[in-house]
C-alpha cells in the first residue's frame, strides 16, 4: 500500500517577550500578576520618558519595558481605532530589571491540506497487476466517489 497526504506548514520567526521573573502592574481597572515562564508576543518600540522602550502586547494594552527589562508605571493603549496612546493614569508595578526580555521564538503550524490518496496492491492475474486508488478529504474521511479498480497489463 501506498499512502500520500500533502500538508501545510506555516513557519512564524520573530521576536517575543519572556517573563524572567514574576511582577504585578497595578492601578484603575487594571491588576494583573506576570509569573516566571510566561510569553507574550512582541509589540515593537515607542519612545517614554524621552527614552527608547519596547512594548508587549497583552489584548489591546502595550505593557511597557526599558532596554534593561524593567516594566514601567504607563501602559499604552493598542485599541483597533487608533494609533497607540499612553492611558493617562500611572500604575504601581514591582518590575525590577531583568524582570523581562526579548526572545527568538519560532511557531511551526503543520495542518493536513489538499489531496490524500492511496494506492493498494490487489494481486496479478491473466497478464496485468490489479491496483485499487482512493481519495480522501484532508481530515481522512474517505471520498467514495473516488474510489476506482485499476489494472495495468505487465509484459
Amino acid at each position: 500500500m501506498i499512502r500520500v497526504q500533502e500538508f501545510r506548514v506555516d513557519r512564524y520567526t520573530g521576536s517575543e517577550v519572556e517573563i524572567s521573573n514574576g511582577f504585578s502592574i497595578n492601578g484603575p481597572g487594571l491588576n494583573y500578576q506576570y509569573a516566571e515562564g510566561q510569553n507574550f508576543p512582541y509589540g515593537g518600540r515607542t519612545h517614554l520618558y524621552d527614552q527608547d522602550m519596547h512594548f508587549f502586547r497583552m489584548g489591546t494594552l502595550g505593557v511597557v519595558f526599558d532596554e534593561a527589562g524593567r516594566v514601567q508605571d504607563k501602559v499604552l493603549n493598542l485599541a483597533s481605532y487608533g494609533p497607540p496612546v499612553f492611558l493617562i493614569y500611572t500604575f504601581q508595578t514591582d518590575s525590577q530589571s531583568g524582570d523581562v526580555g526579548l526572545i527568538e521564538s519560532e511557531r511551526r503550524n503543520v495542518a493536513a491540506d489538499g489531496q490524500n490518496f492511496e494506492i493498494i496492491y490487489s494481486g496479478m492475474g491473466s497478464g496485468s497487476i490489479r491496483l485499487n486508488y482512493r481519495e480522501f478529504t484532508n481530515n481522512d474521511m474517505a471520498r467514495q466517489a473516488f474510489f476506482q479498480e485499476l489494472s495495468y497489463p505487465v509484459g
